[in-house]
């Protein structure tokens, strides 16, 4: 079932464009900083049928110095994950406006 799924997205997605990103991405497949577009594509289409490999993807933020883990969703569920698996990683879930724009202000302070 889902690598069919993961057929259908690849199809659609070879008719997208995709430009470089202005910071590396990291993947939930194999743990991986990406900035290659094609590259992109494919752990993308690779990461609908793969398991995701979550605590992993937090500790190499962590390791890499990431500080603040940013979640879009009506939740809190990945923050808090991300905080427990690693506590040097702060958190906000964008839950409403006012926690958009909490976190706008925090980079625009930075």
């Amino acid at each position: 079932l889902l690598s069919s799924a993961s057929d259908r997205l690849r199809d659609y997605m070879a008719g997208l464009v995709f430009s470089a990103p202005r910071i590396a991405l990291i993947n939930n497949v194999d743990v991986a900083m990406l900035s290659d577009p094609a590259a992109i594509k494919d752990a993308l289409v690779r990461q609908a049928a793969g398991p995701v490999r979550w605590v992993e993807t937090m500790q190499k933020l962590a390791a890499d110095g990431t500080e603040l883990v940013i979640e879009s969703a009506p939740s809190k569920v990945l923050v808090g994950m991300a905080k427990r698996i690693d506590a040097r990683l702060a958190g906000e879930a964008l839950v409403d406006q006012a926690s958009l724009e909490r976190v706008l202000r925090s980079f625009d302070q930075a």
